[in-house]
């Protein structure tokens, strides 16, 4: 599948990974090299999307993957627990604090496979609602048309939907209105 630049250049702008817009200081961080053959962020992301080197949102999903697998081998990933003495027991364990950077990185993983399915369902849907330049956006047609039915909720009345896809007898849909699931 042909990637939607512009679809997923709103997605980089969208994310607020602070930690990884900018390369890391290796003056600050020695012998991070030592550790990271693939150094990637948000800055590197940006650049190969001006000079358009993802052809599928599958390439554009491994690069953000780097970023995790950086952070994992650097930063490591697991809680950090401290056992103590104390007068009423004999030990009690405290929780330190959780790798900050992993924990923001898969995070980011979390969103970016949600936006990317998004992207993947209709590149020109998420562009409309991601730009919010009309208030009928929802109601363009795109170039490959959906599908309008009526759908219902367990609990509620039919509404007029779109259907986006249909995968294993399941009808993904947003609705009109709010655009919900």
């Amino acid at each position: 599948m042909n990637l939607n630049q512009k679809s997923i250049s709103f997605f980089f702008f969208l994310i607020k990974a602070d930690y990884f817009l900018k390369s890391i200081d290796l003056k600050q961080t020695p012998g991070y090299l030592d550790y990271i053959i693939h150094p990637m962020n948000f800055e590197i992301i940006e650049k190969n999307l001006k000079h358009k080197k993802y052809i599928s949102t599958e390439s554009f999903f491994s690069d953000i993957k780097w970023i995790l697998h950086n952070s994992f081998i650097y930063n490591g990933s697991k809680s950090s627990f401290r056992i103590t003495k104390n007068k009423t027991t004999y030990f009690s364990y405290i929780y330190l604090d959780q790798n900050k950077l992993t924990h923001s990185a898969r995070t980011l993983i979390r969103i970016a496979r949600h936006e990317i399915t998004e992207i993947e369902i209709c590149p020109e849907c998420y562009l409309r609602s991601a730009q919010l330049i009309t208030i009928d956006w929802f109601t363009k047609p795109c170039t490959i048309p959906h599908t309008l039915c009526w759908a219902k909720l367990k609990t509620y009345q039919p509404w007029p939907a779109k259907v986006l896809r249909i995968v294993n007898d399941e009808v993904d849909v947003r609705f009109f209105g709010q655009h919900d699931r």
